[in-house]
């Protein structure tokens, strides 16, 4: 093999520099090849691309024509046609935007490419040609709020088709999601909102039935109000006045759902509201039409009031005499004398007994007498047996001690008892000879007996034991110490007892060291002295207490002579909270006298709860007939009704604050009629939903107008019962006293014309005759409870009462107090009655003269109040007219004065329903209006200053009854899928008013019990009830339409 050398071997040689070129060319040509497979993928994709972005562009702008469209003529009810049906029933709004969308969408991407290089993309969605294909537009097609004012979209499923060379290389499905700036969902969930406010019975916040019975309890109490006071005010509560409060009401629920109102609206109610104001004189203020940002200028002023809203509709319900009274219970207790409850261990009732036995009881104590006995052994001292032999010891037939000495010395003493205090301690030894008579038997069986005689001594131990009495209503504590005089006292009362009344401590001994033991008990009391003097104290402790119950008051709505709610429960409990400041039991006591003192404060208590017990129990008889009817009357029962009228606020406008980047929402009411009128509205920007048509429809029925009603005779039966059954109606005393008190204020010469001299000449002797009895009664008090005797007790209640001048005054001063505090005044001055004396009588004195207040000896006829009262009102009232008449302010005020002064001029009111006895003799004076309203706005729309069509700057949401016909398929003949369902609403309420006792009650005079407007039968009618007539008064008491009756 020859070897070669590359460099010299020339062989097949090619020069380097052309195979460098050759490489240079060959790579250059594979680049060229690879760069357009590249470039052709990338405007495939890219192509798709711009495809996509561009219909999420087509798919915003879709959405926001869709969206002005939906929202101008809304799909509310869908209909029930093929197309109709595709619409989500629970939905149909939602769904029939969805379906817009999917219209539109497709209309606006047909035909539409996008082109890069030699690619070309187009979006194909799938054509709607029928409810199936409709249907799946919907479904592929999601629309949900993310926020106030934005829109979320998707549309799933979207094809793309992508060709080169009009060959297709690629098929996309994506899914389109758009966030779209547009409030048209709001402005439906807004609207939607709005028309749920309006119907219904729901007190909610922002609610028609809210705003009704705030603004009516506001008007009615202060228009009632004016009527018990005098002024001519014929309704209280008429139809004309739920027509200015439901618009009132209505413009409130507007603001709370899109934070304002109609303007149309607020202008004529502002026109509607002075001109009422001015025709009727009251309440328009009250109502809440002054605080309502009406537009008013100075045409449209309210005029002052001619009376006062009762702005707080509350009375304060204190314990006042039923502290007085349950002091009373306790001084003189229940029980006939003959027993005590030292002696009575069976938890007995805590007004069974007297103060003073209660004070003897807790001051008295148990006392025992234990003993231990220890025998020592005893020693054979002598033994007689029988002589001779072949005798045997049977046994021992008895033994018999015989004690030969006792003397002092030590001896072991019984255990101490839990919860006993050992006060006495004794020793013995006893030095006893014991006697055993033993039996012999002999061998031929004589039996005989023989004896022996023992020596044995036995320690003798004797304590007694005490302990404070135990009774269920004493608090138990221990005694801090029994070395006061008065427990040792009671100790060696008990020591007599238990050991010198035994024959002393010898004898015990020798006792118990013969039969083994000996114990005894005791329950010791105090001396009638000591009984007394802690009986004192007790009392003395109990007057800071009874004061300070006295004045426990709570702030009570008057309704609640209408409601379940009782505000003497409320008192109890806050006495029952607040049982420490009246009772401070301590850690333990420091005398027997604290024990009776605690104990004495805590039967007080009980006394105290007794009383207002049987207050609050008295007074819901009445309250249960009238609730049973009017609580009936609305879902939401009066409670809540009460609750609401008289602590209504007026809700806040709301604020839509939307998420960025939409803009905050500011929105704008148009409602076609902005005020509803209960007349015929014959202008119209719509269509109306029919001929004649009345906006609402309203009716008012008041109970009180009802006589044939159950519950105005359960009523009147209660309140005769009052005064008795089956005898002459009579009236206590001081209200005959308050009534003649009022009618004296009545001149000579008007009484004389008006009829009223000789009645009220009769009804002052009969009250002079009924404060006689009264007076007896005091004086036997005064004399019972302190050392004066008849004739001096009889010149110290004379004394007391000659600071009043007649005697109607001096009756209402027993009523309120006045009088027994100023007979104990005069009595604390005479020599030998102390201030706790005093203060003991004048308890005693308020219980007898509320006893005697009760018995039917010191009632007045009630036909003898009445024809004075009768003839002292319509001089009364006949002023106030001719007051009103002459507008002469300072005399209608005036004359006002004298009618708020003469509340008791009436015993039964002319108006209205007497409502429950709360406290005594008092009761208020009721009436009680259920009010509905119906109506229709024949158009109602929402605008928005953004959001509309494409870019445009309004949003308009209008429900307005029309059909909503839409080309779903594309065949150029519209299909109907719904309509756009006008705003309907049905609201009630029930409103109660009570005002005080006297005067003329309160109720409507001028449109009967039921007042029905003339579009109520045409708006709403009850299930049962055929179309008659409207106008006031045209149902009968027991029509179906009248919530008060039953059927038939």
């Amino acid at each position: 093999m020859v070897a070669v050398r590359l460099a010299e071997d020339e062989r097949g040689r090619v020069p380097f520099a052309l195979i460098g070129v050759l490489l240079l060319l060959g790579s250059v040509a594979v680049a060229t090849v690879q760069l357009d497979d590249s470039r052709i993928d990338q405007n495939v994709a890219l192509a798709g691309d711009r495809a996509e972005a561009a219909a999420e562009t087509t798919l915003r702008d879709a959405v926001r024509d869709a969206g002005a469209r939906a929202a101008a003529n809304p799909v509310i009810t869908p209909a029930e046609t093929t197309y109709g049906e595709v619409l989500d029933q629970d939905r149909p709004y939602r769904s029939y935007l969805e379906l817009l969308i999917a219209i539109e969408l497709r209309e606006r991407l047909d035909g539409t490419t996008q082109r890069v290089g030699n690619a070309t993309a187009t979006v194909a969605l799938q054509p709607i040609e029928d409810p199936a294909s409709a249907r799946a537009a919907i479904e592929a097609t999601t629309v949900s709020a993310t926020d106030r004012g934005l829109v979320a979209v998707t549309v799933e499923d979207v094809p793309i088709a992508i060709q080169r060379d009009e060959s297709t290389v690629a098929r996309r499905h994506r899914t389109l999601s758009v966030n779209v700036t547009t409030p048209v969902l709001t402005l439906h969930e807004r609207t939607t909102t709005f028309d749920d406010r309006l119907s219904g019975e729901t007190l909610e916040v922002g609610s028609l039935s809210r705003g009704l019975t705030g603004g009516l309890y506001g008007l009615g109490w202060t228009r009632g109000y004016g009527q018990y006071l005098g002024l001519p005010i014929e309704d209280v509560i008429a139809n004309g006045h739920v027509e200015l409060v439901t618009n009132l009401a209505m413009l409130d629920v507007q603001r709370s759902v899109f934070g304002n109102s109609d303007r149309e609206g607020e202008r004529r109610l502002a026109e509607a509201a002075v001109a009422a104001a001015e025709e009727q004189a009251v309440g328009a203020i009250a109502g809440g039409f002054r605080d309502a940002a009406l537009p008013y200028n100075e045409s449209t002023q309210f005029a002052e009031p001619s009376v006062d809203p009762p702005e707080d509709r509350s009375t304060t319900v204190g314990v006042n005499d039923t502290a007085d009274r349950a002091l009373a219970d306790l001084l003189d207790g229940e029980s006939n004398g003959d027993a005590t409850p030292v002696g009575d261990d069976a938890g007995s009732e805590p007004w069974e007994y007297a103060l003073r036995e209660y004070a003897e009881t807790a001051a008295s104590i148990d006392a025992r007498l234990r003993t231990e006995r220890v025998r020592h052994e005893r020693t054979l001292v002598d033994r007689e047996r029988p002589t001779g032999s072949g005798w045997t010891r049977v046994g021992v037939v008895d033994t018999e001690p015989v004690i030969e000495a006792v003397r002092e010395g030590d001896a072991r003493l019984p255990e101490s008892e839990a919860g006993w205090y050992r006060e006495r301690e004794h020793t013995r030894v006893v030095e006893l000879t014991e006697i055993e008579t033993v039996r012999y038997r002999h061998e031929n069986g004589t039996i005989r007996n023989g004896a022996d005689r023992y020596s044995r001594e036995v320690d003798v131990g004797l304590a007694i034991g005490s302990r404070p009495l135990p009774r269920s209503w004493i608090p138990e504590r221990s005694i801090g110490t029994t070395d006061g005089d008065r427990y040792q006292a009671l100790v060696d009362r008990a020591e007599t007892r238990l050991l010198a009344e035994r024959g002393g401590v010898d004898e015990i001994a020798r006792t118990v060291a013969a039969t083994g033991e000996l114990t005894g008990d005791a329950t010791v009391s105090p001396d009638d002295e000591a009984t007394e003097t802690i009986s004192r104290a007790a009392y003395a402790a109990l007057i800071p207490d009874r004061e300070a119950i006295r004045d426990v008051q709570t702030r009570a709505p008057v309704t609640h002579a209408l409601t379940g709610a009782s505000p003497i429960a409320d008192l109890r409990e806050r006495i029952r909270a607040d049982a420490e400041r009246y009772r401070s039991i301590p850690a333990e006591y420091g005398s027997l006298e604290e024990r009776a003192v605690v104990s004495a404060e805590g039967l007080y208590l009980d006394h105290v709860l007794r009383r207002l017990g049987e207050r609050s129990s008295g007074a819901s008889g009445v309250r249960e007939s009238v609730t049973e009817k009017i609580g009936a009357s609305h879902d939401a029962g009066l409670d809540a009704l009460l609750d609401v009228g008289m602590n209504y606020a007026r809700p806040e406008p709301a604020t839509i604050d939307a998420q960025r980047p939409a803009p905050d929402l500011d929105l704008t009411v148009d409602a076609g009629p902005g005020y509803l009128s209960r007349e015929a509205e014959t202008e119209t920007t719509v269509p109306p939903p029919r001929d004649p048509y009345h906006p609402i429809g309203v009716r008012t029925s008041t109970i009180a107008s009802l006589p044939t009603d159950h519950v105005t005779q359960k009523i009147a039966n209660f309140v005769t019962g009052l005064f008795g059954e089956e005898r002459e109606e009579r009236a206590p005393l001081p209200m005959a006293a308050r009534t003649l008190r009022s009618v004296d204020a009545i001149d000579e010469e008007r009484a004389a014309d008006g009829g009223l001299a000789q009645p009220r000449s009769e009804l002052r002797d009969a009250v002079g005759s009924g404060l006689e009895d009264v007076n007896d009664a005091a004086v036997d008090a005064l004399e019972a409870e302190t050392s004066l005797d008849e004739e001096a007790a009889t010149s110290v209640v004379t004394e007391a009462l000659d600071r009043w001048s007649d005697d109607a005054t001096r009756v209402i001063a027993y009523d309120d107090g006045r009088a027994t505090a100023a007979v104990a005044e005069v009595a604390g001055s005479r020599d030998g009655v102390s201030r706790t004396d005093a203060d003991r009588a004048q308890t005693m004195m308020r219980d007898a003269v509320a006893e005697n207040f009760s018995d039917d000896s010191t009632h007045v006829a009630l036909d003898t109040v009445e024809s004075t009262s009768e003839p002292a009102r319509r001089i009364v009232e006949s002023a106030v007219q001719e007051g009103v008449e002459q507008a002469n302010e300072q005399i209608v005020n005036a004359t006002q004065d004298r009618i708020r002064r003469a509340t008791g001029l009436s015993v039964l009111p002319t108006r209205g329903v007497p409502v429950t006895p709360v406290p005594g003799w008092w009761y208020a004076t009721a009436n009680v209006w259920h009010v509905e309203v119906h109506g229709t706005y024949a158009s109602f729309a929402v605008r928005a200053e953004q959001g509309g069509p494409s870019g445009g700057s309004q949003l308009s949401y209008v429900r307005d009854g029309g059909g909503v016909h839409v080309d779903v398929d594309g065949d150029g003949r519209p299909e109907r899928l719904g309509a756009s369902s006008r705003i309907q609403f049905y609201a009630s309420t029930t409103v109660a008013v009570v005002v005080p006792t006297g005067g003329g009650g309160v109720g409507n005079e001028g449109t009967g019990f039921v007042d029905v407007s003339p579009g109520w039968n045409a708006t709403r009618r009850g299930p049962d009830c055929p179309q008659t007539p409207g106008g006031v008064g045209q149902s009968s008491p027991n029509s179906c339409s009248n919530p008060w009756h039953e059927a038939g």
